[in-house]
């Protein structure tokens, strides 16, 4: 997918994780997607980035974050954003958002 042979938009990495998970977040989610415009810091050297959920947990892990503030729309989205970390996880409040 990196080496530019598809077409923005047309493919998709997913995890499969549980198909049968009530939380529909969990079930294929997508972690990768191809955008062909180039990076502010690496030009076109990539064509596959992670989507948000895939990354915010994992830049959290990787800059030792150990307290974050969530809003409540991105609830439902936590099991598969800390779900994928075996250690340090962390802890997340959740408020709805302040106008």
């Amino acid at each position: 997918m990196n080496k530019g042979e598809f077409e923005e938009g047309s493919r998709v990495l997913r995890a499969k994780i549980d198909m049968t998970s009530p939380n529909m977040h969990m079930r294929d989610p997508i972690i990768y997607r191809i955008i062909k415009s180039p990076h502010h810091r690496t030009g076109t050297k990539w064509n596959v980035y992670p989507m948000y959920d895939f990354a915010h947990g994992q830049s959290d892990y990787f800059e030792g974050v150990t307290h974050s503030l969530c809003t409540l729309e991105f609830e439902v989205h936590r099991l598969f954003t800390t779900g994928l970390l075996t250690s340090s996880k962390p802890m997340i409040t959740d408020r709805d958002r302040s106008s």
